[in-house]
């Protein structure tokens, strides 16, 4: 990406010395389709992003991976806010244009990663 290196060892070690090891779970180099299957899994309280951030625009975001590995331009903000709207089990709003961008983008990951040579 060109971007300079990430201080993610410091990041862990304080994470890992505050918590308590089964209330933790690691999820590096994480698509957007693989932060999804892991919150769905260990359904969080808290959650701790380290990694780098892009502007696109007007608007800043994290940045993830696509299944090969590259920067996901796609996985805007706003998209990541719509895809964490859309764990929520109490939310009971129709789906927007935003959150059907979503699911057609993880379907999209969940595709490229299935015909990858692994």
């Amino acid at each position: 990406f060109g971007m300079r290196p990430l201080s993610f060892g410091q990041d862990m070690k304080f994470i890992m010395r505050t918590l308590p090891r089964y209330l933790l779970h690691v999820e590096p180099a994480a698509s957007l389709y693989t932060a999804r299957r892991a919150l769905v899994q260990n359904r969080p309280r808290i959650v701790v992003f380290s990694g780098h951030t892009s502007h696109v625009g007007q608007s800043p975001h994290l940045c993830f991976e696509t299944p090969d590995g590259r920067y996901d331009p796609v996985v805007t903000s706003q998209i990541l806010i719509a895809m964490l709207l859309s764990l929520d089990r109490r939310s009971s709003s129709p789906p927007s244009d935003l959150s059907a961008a979503v699911e057609a983008h993880l379907q999209a990951q969940q595709a490229a990663g299935l015909e990858m040579a692994h």
